[in-house]
This record gives structure tokens, C-alpha cells and sequence, in this order.
């Protein structure tokens, strides 16, 4: 399980003030508790995965936010036990991403790559697992999104045109300013990493956190 969808105003899946009778039928609700029956259970067992309801996610910042944390956590069970060259590889293609969550947690998670302590593999994954949850809980806001925009655009500001680095500027203060998605000025910059070739951030996964829908999903639906 990497998260969950659960049915708002369910009365045993909603997450949103489930209201409370004394019987069936009756019109009157004596109260409401926060989740239903089924979902308390969840909230419980799962803390740290994500849990939505159905009618939240068509927030799309709320739906963002989801399926990063489900599909980091999804790849991360794909490498999970295997040698260590590959949670290395993991966290190393993941900086960026981490770095919009909470950079100190981030750090952490770098330590416990490293091993210091010579804990074992199971272990090291287990410490990883863990630490990677709590991260992607953190709220996204847009200072830590704009300090990574700039990490990135440092790699490039001594080889940009005036023009370019107006635009991107444009761009990014369209991002601040509400107009535009995140993924505007990352475009901008994935465009420069293509320019001059940088092959490390374009293995970054914050280029592309969660696969794309392709038409032949809209086909199917």
C-alpha cells in the first residue's frame, strides 16, 4: 500500500466530519466525529501515508501533493533490499525533490545512506523508509520550491542571453504570483539542462515526480 483514496462524507471511508444519528431515519445529526468508522482504522495503521478523499483531490495542489508522495514511495519498494548502490542512486535522483519538502530531513536521510553506524541493509531500507514518509508529509510551500528553483538556475546563470534570464525571471514570478503552475518555471529550466547538457539534473526526479496521463488512459476511460 503506498496511500489511500477514500469516499468523502462516507460514514465509514470519509476523513471530513462524519455526522452522527441516534437512529436511522432520523433528519437531525446529534454531532459529527472526523472520520468514519472504516477510515478512523486507517488514520491509525497509516499515520504517515497519504490519505484523500475523493472529493479533496480535485484540489489540484492537494492531488500534486498526493501522488508525489505515492509515486516516490512506490519507487523507493522497487529498490527497496537491493544493494546499496541503489538507494545511493534513489536518493541522489530524489535531492531536489526533498529539498522542496524539508532539506534538514533530507540531510538526515543522506546520513543514514552513508551508514555510518554499519547497520545492516534491512536496516539502513527500514531507518530510510521511515525518515522518507515523515519528509513527504511536510507541507510544500512556495519559499522552499523558489530556493530550489534557484539551486537549479545557478547552474546556468553565467551562460544565459539577458533575454533568457528575463524570461525565466517572468516565469517565476508568474509562479509567486499565482498565475502559473510549478511546473511552468521548471519547464524553463529542464529547457536549459537539454541546452547545455547538464546529465545530472536531468536525472532529477523533480522534472517528472509522478507519470503523466497519455491519451491512451482517456481512450480506455
Amino acid at each position: 500500500i503506498d496511500g489511500f483514496i477514500l469516499k468523502a462524507k462516507s460514514p465509514t471511508c470519509g476523513t471530513d466530519k462524519i455526522k452522527v444519528y441516534s437512529a436511522a431515519g432520523n433528519s437531525q445529526p446529534l454531532g459529527s466525529v472526523q472520520n468514519g468508522m472504516f477510515a478512523e482504522e486507517i488514520v491509525n495503521q497509516y499515520e504517515d501515508y497519504p490519505i484523500e478523499s475523493e472529493r479533496r483531490l480535485s484540489n489540484f495542489n492537494i492531488r500534486e501533493h498526493f501522488y508525489i508522495r505515492v509515486f516516490t514511495t512506490a519507487r523507493f519498494k522497487e529498490i527497496r533490499n537491493k544493494p546499496m548502490k541503489h538507494l545511493v542512486k534513489f536518493h541522489s535522483n530524489h535531492k531536489y525533490l526533498f529539498m522542496t519538502f524539508n532539506q534538514e530531513t533530507m540531510k538526515t536521510m543522506g546520513n543514514i545512506v552513508a551508514n555510518h553506524t554499519k547497520s545492516s541493509l534491512e536496516e539502513v531500507y527500514d531507518l530510510y523508509h521511515q525518515s522518507l514518509l515523515t519528509l513527504l508529509k511536510t507541507p510544500v510551500s512556495k519559499e522552499k520550491r523558489i530556493n530550489v528553483l534557484s539551486h537549479i538556475y545557478g547552474y546556468f546563470k553565467d551562460f544565459l542571453t539577458d533575454a533568457e534570464k528575463e524570461y525565466y525571471f517572468e516565469t517565476q514570478n508568474d509562479y509567486l504570483e499565482s498565475r502559473i503552475s510549478y511546473s511552468n518555471p521548471l519547464r524553463v529550466l529542464k529547457g536549459f539542462c537539454v541546452r547545455f547538457n547538464q546529465e545530472y539534473l536531468l536525472s532529477q526526479v523533480i522534472f517528472e515526480p509522478y507519470q503523466k496521463k497519455s491519451n491512451y488512459d482517456d481512450q480506455q476511460r
